[in-house]
C-alpha cells in the first residue's frame, strides 16, 4: 500500500480533480464533476491541516485537549471543521485568506456536503465555477505558505498540477478575471507586465524587490525568472550556446546596467504599449518605436492604428504647409 504524508495526499486528491475537470469539460459525464469536487474538497482541506501542523501538530485536533502523538501518527481522531481551520490558520498560524477564498471555499464545502450526504444536483455553470474559484485559492496558498518547504518529488508533483490547471479553460477565464486588478496595481505601482514563459499570460510583473506571475504563480530569483522567459521567448538564440557567443541577445540595461535586457519579440509594437525593451533585472521598460515616414526619425506614435506613421513635428510641418495664405480666394470669400 502506497505511504502518502499530509502534502502528497493534498496534491493527489487535487491532480485527481483537475483530471476529472478536463474530462468534464470535454464532454465527460456527471460522476466527473461529482468526484471533482469531492477531491477538489478534500485536497484544499488538506491544504489547511498542513498548515496547522506546520504551526503545532495539535491544532489539527478537533479538540487540543485530547491531543496525542499516537493518534496524531495513526491519523486515528478528530479534525476541525472548515469554518475553525480557517480561523486557527488566521489567528494562529498568521496567515492570510481573503474574503474571495473563503467564500469559495464555503461554496465547495456545501456542495460537497449535497455529494455526500443527500442528492447531487449542479448546472454545468455553478460546478465549474465553484471549481475554478477553489483551485484559484489552492494555488495561491500552497505557493505563498507551502511550496518553499517541499521536497523535490513534490515540486515536481506540485509543477505538473499547475500544468493541469492550465488546461482547464473555465479556470483559466476565472482566474484571468481574478487577477485583472492586480495586474493594474503592479503597473501603476511601476512594475513592468509582460508576457509568463509558463503559463503565456500577460502577467509576469518584473522589479527590483520581486518578480513573478500573478496568474500561475510563477516566480524565482531574476536568474531563473530570466532564464525560463528567454528559453521560452526566444528559443535557440538563447539556449543554444553558439547561438549566444555569436549575437547574444541579452544587453546591458540603460537603467540599472545588468545584462537583462532584451527586445520584446516582435519588436514591442505589436501590441502596444508593450515595451520594445525590457530588463528583468530592475523592470525598466523602453517604449516602442517606429521610423517617421517622412523623416526617418524613430519616435512613438499616439495612435498604432494610422499608418504612415509620421513625428509630431513631421505632421505640424505638414499641418502648417496646408494652411491658405493670408488673402487668398477662400480666405477673401469668408
Amino acid at each position: 500500500m502506497p505511504k502518502f504524508d499530509v502534502i502528497d495526499n493534498a496534491l493527489d486528491f487535487l491532480h485527481s480533480a483537475g483530471e476529472k475537470l478536463v474530462a468534464f469539460e470535454a464532454g465527460g459525464q456527471a460522476r466527473e464533476m461529482k468526484y471533482a469536487l469531492l477531491h477538489l474538497a478534500a485536497g484544499t482541506a488538506l491544504l489547511l491541516k498542513q498548515s496547522l501542523a506546520n504551526e503545532h501538530w495539535a491544532l489539527v485536533f478537533k479538540d487540543v485537549s485530547k491531543a496525542s502523538v499516537t493518534a496524531y501518527e495513526t491519523g486515528d481522531f478528530v479534525s476541525p471543521g472548515l469554518d475553525e481551520c480557517i480561523e486557527r490558520v488566521r489567528n494562529l498560524c498568521g496567515i492570510g485568506i481573503s474574503p474571495s477564498h473563503e467564500k469559495s471555499l464555503v461554496a465547495l464545502r456545501k456542495l460537497r456536503n449535497k455529494i455526500e450526504h443527500f442528492r447531487f444536483e449542479v448546472s454545468r455553470e455553478e460546478g465549474l465555477s465553484v471549481a475554478a474559484k477553489a483551485w484559484s485559492f489552492a494555488l495561491d496558498f500552497v505557493q505563498d505558505n507551502l511550496a518553499r518547504d517541499f521536497g523535490q518529488g513534490q515540486s515536481k508533483s506540485w509543477e505538473a498540477l499547475r500544468a493541469l490547471m492550465l488546461k482547464v479553460e473555465h479556470f483559466v477565464a476565472q482566474r484571468s478575471n481574478e487577477i485583472a486588478v492586480s495586474v493594474k496595481a503592479k503597473e501603476g505601482a511601476g512594475h513592468t507586465v509582460v508576457d509568463c514563459p509558463l503559463c503565456l499570460n500577460r502577467a509576469l510583473f518584473l522589479g527590483y524587490d520581486e518578480r513573478g506571475c500573478l496568474f500561475c504563480r510563477f516566480d524565482g530569483d531574476v536568474d531563473q525568472v530570466f532564464d525560463a522567459w528567454m528559453s521560452s521567448f526566444y528559443g535557440y538564440e538563447w539556449t543554444d550556446p553558439k547561438e549566444r557567443m555569436i549575437s547574444d541577445p541579452a544587453e546591458h540595461c540603460p537603467s540599472c546596467g545588468g545584462q537583462y535586457y532584451v527586445r520584446m519579440p516582435g519588436e514591442g509594437g505589436a501590441t502596444p504599449p508593450d515595451p520594445a525593451f525590457v530588463c528583468f533585472r530592475c523592470g525598466y521598460g523602453e517604449e516602442p518605436t517606429v521610423e517617421c515616414t517622412e523623416c526617418g526619425s524613430d519616435f512613438t506614435p499616439d495612435d498604432w492604428e494610422g499608418y504612415p506613421w509620421v513625428c509630431e513635428k513631421c505632421r505640424a510641418e505638414q499641418e502648417a504647409g496646408h494652411e491658405e495664405p493670408p488673402g487668398s480666394a477662400d480666405s477673401a470669400s469668408s
